[in-house]
């Protein structure tokens, strides 16, 4: 009987690797990589044709399993075939060429372009990510171009918003003495969320308020006092 440990596969060594992980979903991708069937495909289009992202699927690939990565390039390399670095080959930039026209002068999607010039969807995905980045419209981008910061708030009120609260607003701008409490009750308001409301999209009439609250007790103290009759005692 022969002990002795277990020759690693590249297969098995994955597997090993993936019990340590969190990176269990990529496993089919990576197996991917190690198949010659997919030598010549590009690490983005890999990634798509398993549904994955290509960047989180690069940078995973690259730190978690630099030394596949490694070997597959040194194959691509023996086969002639160039790395992303490179730009595209002269026949995939021809190929894609009227998709990106088409994207970059008219609003579609890229799937839509894909279609309308033949070209595969994935592939057109793969070219896009690859070698045109500029031309991706992230939810980010989606809503800087509405409007929105990035943490999905509007850089101004809505008009039905506005219209529900507007009288409420009419009201504390023109009558700063009247508490924000009385002026829900008036209007037939949540206090809580009139509060919210002043302090999301008018801070100014609360500082306003505020000074004026201010200035009222500065007055208040700064009365002289009457005269009080005072008995001099002898």
């Amino acid at each position: 009987m022969t002990t002795g440990r277990q020759k690693q596969t590249p297969v098995t060594t994955l597997q090993n690797r993936n019990k340590m992980g969190k990176h269990h979903d990529y496993t089919e991708a990576v197996k991917a990589c190690i198949d010659d069937r997919y030598i010549r495909k590009s690490l983005t289009e890999i990634a798509l044709e398993f549904g994955h992202k290509p960047e989180n699927f690069l940078v995973t690939f690259k730190r978690k399993y630099r030394d596949i990565f490694d070997k597959r390039n040194s194959k691509r390399k023996k086969l002639g075939l160039k790395g992303g670095k490179h730009g595209p080959s002269p026949r995939s930039k021809q190929k894609y060429l009227p998709a990106l026209q088409l994207l970059q002068t008219v609003n579609i999607t890229m799937e839509q372009a894909a279609k309308m010039t033949g070209v595969p969807h994935k592939g057109t995905l793969a070219h896009i990510y690859k070698f045109h980045k500029e031309l991706v419209v992230t939810p980010r981008k989606k809503r800087k171009e509405a409007g929105q910061t990035p943490n999905l708030r509007y850089k101004e009120p809505k008009p039905e918003m506005e219209k529900y609260y507007e009288e409420a607003i009419l009201l504390i701008s023109s009558h700063p003495e009247i508490s924000i409490r009385q002026v829900a009750i008036r209007t037939g308001l949540v206090e809580h969320s009139l509060r919210w409301y002043l302090s999301r999209w008018h801070q100014d009439l609360l500082d306003k308020r505020l000074k004026w609250k201010q200035w009222k007790k500065g007055q208040k103290h700064s009365k002289v006092p009457k005269n009080k009759l005072t008995v001099e005692i002898t």
